[in-house]
């Protein structure tokens, strides 16, 4: 998808993909905290920076700054609000849920040992999520991933590079000169993917409501999106590329 936006620095096109979310672990994952070495590869060095809460829906729920885990997993799993608030749909029993987590435990466990003795944890990752989103589970979020351009992502890779040289040399001015500069070019990622979901949630977001056929069921305007964002610094195959993955709750309050 590709969003053509006039914004503050002239024109600007801003690229959204698309793609249905089965599990919340894809992306909690990746977390860990601290935020040094993140260059080439982040999973490597400690993990990428927590999510955060975004989005008129997530404000409505009290969820701001960073995004805790558990609290997303039963948010989008089970549609348990902060306060405990059960949001709709069918509470699955324990035991049922329980033993639909064994099922896919012993599906992943089987691919993984196919995959051979070097299998990474980021496959593994990807196993998982494969096989939650072939057996059953309903779609938990549509995750609408910002890539900036790749002159951006190698622009600040190398502002990251340049500083880990300074501080190595124990030159604090070049050190925090170009630190300041990957922030930057942080903060304008993360601004960029901001811009891309605020315009989807004021003029695309739909809410479906009631039996639909052919003569039954409506559309409604919904109040706002529920979104976790979470920027990371590499793809998949450990090359540099900034992008941010917007999860957006499968679940919102009519307007």
């Amino acid at each position: 998808m590709i969003m053509d936006s006039s914004r503050s620095f002239g024109r600007v096109v801003i690229l959204l993909s698309a793609a249905s979310g089965y599990d919340v672990g894809y992306l909690t994952g990746t977390v860990a905290t601290g935020r040094e070495n993140y260059y080439l590869s982040a999973a490597e060095h400690g993990g990428e920076p927590p999510g955060r809460w975004s989005g008129r829906g997530a404000a409505d729920l009290g969820l701001r700054g960073e995004v805790d885990a558990e609290q997303m997993r039963a948010l989008y799993h089970e549609y348990v609000a902060p306060d405990g608030t059960r949001l709709g749909g069918r509470p699955r029993s324990e035991d049922a849920q329980a033993a639909r987590e064994d099922r896919i435990a012993v599906k992943v466990a089987e691919a993984v040992a196919a995959e051979g003795p070097y299998v990474t944890p980021e496959r593994v990752s990807e196993i998982t999520h494969e096989i939650r989103s072939r057996h059953g589970s309903q779609v938990a979020f549509f995750d609408f991933t910002y890539s900036a351009p790749k002159s951006v992502s190698l622009a600040h890779a190398g502002h990251l590079a340049a500083a880990r040289v300074a501080r190595e040399a124990s030159d604090g001015y070049g050190d925090d000169w170009h630190s300041a500069h990957a922030e930057h070019v942080e903060h304008a990622v993360r601004t960029a993917s901001a811009a891309a979901i605020g315009d989807l949630e004021r003029t695309a977001l739909y809410t479906r409501t009631g039996h639909h056929s052919a003569s039954e069921g409506e559309w409604r305007t919904a109040r706002g999106a529920v979104v976790a964002s979470f920027l990371q610094h590499t793809s998949r195959d450990g090359d540099v590329q900034l992008h941010v993955h917007n999860a957006v709750l499968n679940r919102v309050q009519r307007a």
